[in-house]
């Protein structure tokens, strides 16, 4: 009889243990911040609906056009006692050097590494890159047949007020473009090169939405973009337009993930970020998202021009990175 007793006891703790358990996963929940344009509204969401049903969670989202803007709300709120972010997606190249050299990510080890292509550097194991692009020019074919091929070429007066760009300082993509030319052309190149092209700029915009409106509306035939954006360009506009880079090189436009370090949810993150390295999430980064995926198991249909010098990006160390402020500030001068 006692022996009956003490089975059963055995039997209803299991049985407490496996509902407690069962609950705590039903109630896992992530908290995510991720970055999104008009080129890829909902992208996250959509491309989550797999993962949530996997591993029966729920995920909380907070979107930001910019990523500028999100690492400045993920700073507040790493000291705030009321949220508590997961994870980071869609972080652009400087901004998640910045995030690095703050120390504010965790350093993962994903079954999912092995996926990715070997051109891409996960940063100290934190930084986990999702998609890219080459950087370039889009044009407008019904407004300009020919394009130019050098930077030399890009300064003549032909081009006079016809390009459009997103403003450094207020824009990853303006960024992405501001790194490249200091990396290219050096501190006193990079000067000459924005003052010989500032007339030709139609205009410099304060966010990437902006400049894809204004490019679409016919504005200017020409916008500094990602290449790979020429997909959802011709998605739009039945195959309108081209892309093409100029001869002296282009940087890697990249965008990463990462996991908090104070996450209280630490392996779910972990597993999410996975994910999005993943075959099953990375087939869907070119017509989602409008970059190229990362995953080198995951070929896309889209012609590119060719890349004949790929530059490393400046601003890689604390005391370099501080110097983007600045560098942005004289940019301005020397397109006024």
């Amino acid at each position: 009889m006692r022996k009956h007793l003490i089975l059963c006891m055995i039997l209803l703790s299991l049985l407490a243990c496996n509902k407690e358990q069962e609950t705590h996963k039903n109630n896992s929940q992530l908290v995510i911040y991720a970055t999104e344009n008009k080129a890829c509204q909902g992208f996250w969401q959509k491309n989550s609906e797999e993962f949530t049903e996997l591993f029966d969670c729920d995920i909380e989202w907070k979107i930001f056009s910019e990523s500028k803007d999100l690492y400045a709300e993920l700073k507040h709120d790493i000291d705030s006692t009321e949220i508590k972010v997961d994870l980071v997606l869609g972080l652009d190249n400087l901004t998640a050097n910045q995030a690095r050299i703050d120390s504010v990510f965790l350093q993962v080890d994903l079954h999912n590494f092995s996926k990715l292509s070997e051109k891409f550097k996960i940063l100290d194991d934190k930084l986990v890159p999702i998609c890219y692009s080459p950087m370039g020019f889009i044009y407008n074919t019904s407004m300009q047949e020919s394009y130019p091929t050098t930077f030399g070429e890009l300064q003549d007066g032909i081009y006079q007020k016809k390009i459009l760009m997103p403003r450094p300082g207020e824009s990853a993509i303006g960024n992405a473009y501001l790194a490249f030319s200091v990396a290219a052309f050096g501190r006193n190149g990079y000067g000459h090169f924005w003052r010989s092209l500032s007339d030709n700029i139609f205009l410099s915009t304060d966010s990437w939405d902006l400049a894809i409106d204004m490019f679409l509306a016919e504005l200017a035939p020409m916008i500094l973009a990602p290449v790979s954006y020429v997909s959802y360009f011709n998605q739009l506009e039945a195959d309108r337009f081209a892309s093409f880079i100029p001869q002296e090189g282009t940087i890697y436009y990249l965008e990463y993930g990462a996991v908090l370090a104070d996450s209280e949810t630490k392996e779910l993150a972990k597993e999410y970020l996975n994910y999005t390295i993943s075959d099953l999430f990375q087939i869907n980064i070119l017509q989602g998202r409008a970059l190229l995926p990362t995953n080198k198991n995951i070929t896309v249909n889209i012609a590119l021009p060719k890349e004949n010098k790929i530059h490393k990006l400046p601003f890689t160390t604390a005391q370099k990175a501080k110097q983007i402020p600045g560098w942005s500030k004289r940019w301005e001068r020397l397109t006024q």
